[in-house]
């Protein structure tokens, strides 16, 4: 993230572009987007829920992983303002009824491929809106990045560049401004060819279903479809179309379509949007992640070393700190819904069983529609169950053993009739280190111990799991980087 630069230098404090909220510039000619697509070596580097930054090399003809987010258009995102010049930026962040640390995302109009995040704020030259210029650079191995001039920072999309400075503020030279809530574009800005990126609704002619069948999920099945879009690009993505169509699994369809819609996270499979068939069914649209399940890929590579296993594991539970952050219950979190990319880009899936929850709230249900080896005690209880956060954290410690073991059945040797009729789990049965193979460290099963509290407010939450992941695979990382 480099910062927009001012032709007058008095406007610029710390290399951050300063304009005056009573004025501005003149309007700058506007260029074309640059392509984000290419074909190179990689470097996975990113900024970590805690700030901290890792780098993952390795060799690939795949595009970067910022083209992976392309399927997502920013143009739905409410505090996007598209290809707008200065002049209207600063009016529209400098009424008096937008509070300081107010924030849009714009494309540059004189810089190609360039988007800057404009705020409103104060500096020891007065009050003004301030842009921050988010570029794209190559590390060594030719991999692309988006880094900040403020503070040199590597992150892997636009979200996660406003997260961190939501988090951490932007300061630099005497300047020092907390980035609050995105505004909300009122007249949701559309590009001449983008009027469909504008709402999740595709229109079926888009879509040209496959007949490859890529899985089957609580309430779907899943095909390879080709998405043509109104631009000319074709895009592959995977197609769910409902199994049954009585009003009952409709409104459970409905609901997982309104649960991904609030759920973008580099570690979340993307949600591209909803058509309708003749029969009114609704279809959901996500990306494609062209390797399959996490499971399918583990039995099939028993080789897969430590560090992608702990690779893995962080990637899980950084989607799961963010799914968790909406207070949103996924309660199906396995391997089998855990979907593998290019560069071991791992994304979770299958949101049939999720819901949304109030703050604190605790969902509770009298179906038994839920997967015994990897619910949370308080979930097989006796009607009605109960799940939380926390009960996800639960079924994280199991999707552990699932990694560890490279792919085998929680409680092997144990039937499931066991664990509900018998309650095993109730009273304190739990997979011993011993069985899970040689892998397992004392750290990863002192995590596993964690998840597996029988209360569910003795366990960490999501964003401590994470960290206590990071610091079982920073070794790995930095021997991998030797």
């Amino acid at each position: 993230m480099g910062c927009c630069r001012s032709k007058d230098d008095s406007r610029t404090i710390g290399g951050i572009e300063r304009y005056p909220t009573e004025g501005g510039l003149n309007s700058r000619s506007a260029s074309e987007t640059a392509s984000r697509h290419s074909h190179v070596p990689f470097t996975t580097s990113f900024t970590d829920i805690n700030n901290s930054q890792f780098s993952l090399t390795g060799a690939s003809n795949q595009p970067s992983r910022i083209e992976e987010q392309d399927i997502i258009p920013l143009i739905r995102e409410y505090w996007y303002f598209g290809k707008i010049d200065i002049d209207r930026c600063t009016k529209v962040l400098g009424d008096g009824y937008v509070p300081d640390g107010t924030f849009i995302v714009r494309e540059s109009t004189s810089s190609s491929g360039t988007l800057c995040i404009s705020v409103k704020g104060r500096s020891p030259k007065g009050p003004g809106v301030f842009s921050v210029r988010v570029t794209e650079s190559k590390d060594r191995f030719g991999y692309k990045l988006l880094r900040s001039g403020v503070d040199n920072k590597v992150f892997t999309s636009i979200r996660n560049v406003i997260r961190y400075y939501q988090d951490n503020g932007i300061h630099s030279n005497g300047l020092s401004i907390s980035l609050g809530e995105g505004l909300k574009n009122k007249h949701y800005y559309l590009g001449e060819d983008e009027e469909e990126d504008r709402s999740f609704q595709i229109k079926s002619e888009d879509i040209d279903v496959q007949s490859e069948q890529l899985g089957k999920g609580h309430f779907g099945i899943v095909y390879k479809g080709v998405w043509k879009k109104r631009n000319g690009q074709q895009v592959l993505v995977a197609v769910k179309k409902l199994i049954e169509s009585d009003k009952e699994e409709l409104e459970k369809f409905i609901t997982e379509a309104n649960v991904m819609k609030m759920v973008y996270h580099d570690n979340v499979v993307t949600f591209v949007g909803v058509y309708f068939e003749e029969n009114q069914n609704p279809v959901i649209v996500t990306e494609l992640m062209p390797k399959g399940n996490l499971l399918n890929y583990l039995t099939a590579n028993k080789d897969t070393s430590l560090g992608d296993l702990y690779y893995f594991a962080y990637q899980v539970a950084a989607g799961m700190t963010f799914i968790a952050s909406k207070n949103i219950i996924h309660r199906d979190l396995a391997a089998r819904n855990v979907l593998l990319g290019e560069q071991h880009i791992v994304k979770i899936a299958d949101f049939g069983l999720s819901r949304v929850l109030k703050q604190d709230e605790i969902y509770s249900s009298s179906i038994a529609e839920f997967p015994v080896k990897w619910t949370a005690p308080e979930g097989l209880a006796p009607p009605p169950r109960y799940f939380s956060t926390k009960s996800d954290v639960w079924s994280y410690g199991i999707f552990l053993s699932e990694l560890i073991t490279r792919g085998e059945e929680p409680y092997k040797s144990v039937p499931h009739i066991s664990i509900t009729k018998d309650r095993l789990i109730h009273q304190g049965y739990r997979m011993q280190k011993e069985n899970l193979g040689e892998d397992c460290s004392l750290g990863l099963y002192a995590i596993m111990e964690k998840c597996w509290q029988s209360d569910p407010q003795q366990r960490p939450d999501f964003k401590t799991v994470a960290a206590d992941i990071r610091r079982l695979y920073k070794p790995h990382l930095l021997l991998q980087q030797l």
